[in-house]
Formats: C-alpha cells, structure tokens, sequence
C-alpha cells in the first residue's frame, strides 16, 4: 500500500511539474494573435431551422429569441452569445451558443444551473449520433425545480478538432493546441434545454444530433 501510494504521488508531482513547464513557455513565448469573431458573424452561422423546428423571434431583435444580461457578457468575455428558442407546436428546445478563445470563458454548467435555482439529481455522459459530424460526446442533466418538477438539459462542447463532453476536457484541449503553436483554437459552448412537458432523453437527443447537422450546413462546421 505504500508503495502504491508512493507511486501515485511520484505520478501526481511529474504531471504537475510538466504542466507547469508548458505553462512558463506559453508565458515566455511571442503572443500569437488569434483570429476572432463578432456577435453579429456567430448569429449569421447559427441555422434558423432545426428539421420542422423554427426559431422564434424576439421583437426587438429578430436575428435570435433572446439576449443574455450584461453581466453574463462580462462574465464569460465571449465572441458573442446566440440563444434561440426552436419551436414546433407545443414543443420548444431553448438553445444557447457561446464561442470565444479564451479558456475562462468556459465554466463548469453545474453551477449556473445550480445558480438559477435548480437541484442537480443526475448528470451523465452520453453520446449522441450525427449523420454528418459523427459520434458528439455530451452532457446530459436531469434536474429538479421549484414544485418538484422535473426537467432535461444537456451540454457539450467543441474545441479544436473535436467536439468534447465536458468543461475539463475543452480547456486541455485548448490548451494543447495553443502549446503547440496551432490556430485552430476557437471554443464553443453548447446548451440545450427542452421546455415542454413530457420531454424525454431520446427526444433530446434526436434534436441535439438534428442541429449538429443543420449547424453543419450553415457554419461549415464551425458550430
């Protein structure tokens, strides 16, 4: 057991010790400037259909649903956000985009969810199939609200080359890009939100894969 534990804490300092070596060549190295976005550009890239699912307009900006407060702006310091409600019927997805190349702009979900009032009962990897951009890795929430009711959500990311399941992942693979001098490294945020009743993770999941590959179509891959 010692030895074991001797081992594992050799493991933990050597994993420490390159991460901050990696860290002090980034900082020592030249500043690359890396291509950015506008909020106006992100918005023109989002598809406005989803299938039979057509966003709804806000009237005082009917290029998306809604905008986020200023505070979240300042927060998260993105390119820019798009939040579009997608309805058909009865049955609306509440989807948000956030995309930016810094890594703290990306943050743990749990806690905004949690922020906004919600009970976290379950939170499970899964994976969703495309027919365009393959097998996506994403996030899916069950949670719990004021009454006691219920609700779906999910989250996933893409970063550079691949799309990732959680915050962690994205931010190492952000990382490495940058270390290795690469372009390529744009971050974006996923969040999907049933608001209907009966919503179930089946029918989640078919949205999600439905808009990978519409977004697919209007991005050319970018979200």
């Amino acid at each position: 057991m010692e030895g074991l534990m001797k081992g594992l804490m050799t493991r933990t300092y050597a994993f420490a010790g390159v991460m901050i070596a990696m860290g002090a060549f980034l900082l020592l190295s030249p500043k690359v400037e890396y291509a950015t976005k506008t909020e106006k550009e992100l918005i023109a890239l989002a598809p406005e259909r989803v299938g039979e699912y057509g966003f709804v307009r806000s009237y005082t900006d009917p290029t998306v649903s809604y905008r986020m407060d200023e505070s979240t702006y300042k927060v998260l310091d993105p390119f820019g956000i798009v939040a579009r409600r997608y309805s058909k019927g009865s049955r609306v997805y509440d989807m948000v985009l956030v995309a930016s190349t810094s890594k703290d702009s990306f943050h743990d979900p749990r806690v905004c969810f949690t922020a906004q009032g919600w009970t976290l009962e379950q939170f499970d990897p899964d994976t969703v199939e495309t027919k365009t951009r393959g097998t996506v890795p994403v996030t899916i929430i069950t949670m719990s609200g004021p009454g006691g009711r219920n609700k779906l959500a999910a989250f996933w990311y893409r970063g550079p080359g691949q799309f990732y399941g959680n915050t962690q992942r994205l931010k190492m693979g952000m990382f490495l890009e940058q270390f290795r001098g690469g372009k390529d490294i744009d971050g974006v945020f996923y969040r999907v939100i049933p608001d209907y009743d009966g919503a179930t993770k089946d029918a989640l999941k078919t949205f999600i894969a439905n808009y990978l590959d519409a977004a697919k179509a209007t991005s050319n891959g970018y979200f």
